[in-house]
């Protein structure tokens, strides 16, 4: 979590405009976290990651033509205290450890409700593993 504030600074990068426009309103209007900006795809916000090293990017797993995983890997080295939580609204298994297996500290279903989306940012920016209603369901039949 960021020294300079004790709530945790986000950003988040989706194509889909409106969950943009969306989350980042709502974010914005909360007392317990900092949201600090957004983008549209990787490469847009590239640059403004690196620069303002949120304590957690809620990054979208499906943007068309990039590539989240190798983000993913790439920001433990260039970004190593930012928390990537990873959302998608096509969650499966695979989408879930290959997402694990690249670094995200979570992974949530775009099902999540507003509540449960605040709390599983709040608690990536205090350093948490973070999962989803949907996420834990995928995890719990994975151990079967």
């Amino acid at each position: 979590m960021s020294s300079d504030n004790q709530f945790p600074s986000v950003m988040v990068i989706d194509d889909d405009a409106t969950f943009v426009a969306w989350v980042g309103k709502w974010l914005a209007s909360k007392e317990s976290v900092r949201f600090i900006g957004s983008g549209l795809s990787i490469a847009e916000t590239r640059d403004e990651v690196a620069h303002l090293r949120p304590d957690v990017l809620l990054l979208d797993f499906k943007i068309p033509g990039e590539g989240v995983l190798a983000y993913i890997r790439e920001l433990q080295t260039t970004c190593a205290t930012t928390r990537v939580v990873v959302h998608t609204g096509a969650l499966d298994r695979e989408v879930l450890q290959s997402s694990l297996t690249a670094g995200a500290a979570g992974v949530l279903g775009k099902d999540v409700s507003p509540g449960e989306l605040l709390l599983c940012v709040e608690r990536a920016g205090k350093g948490h593993m973070v999962f989803s209603d949907s996420a834990r369901r995928i995890i719990l039949d994975i151990g079967r």
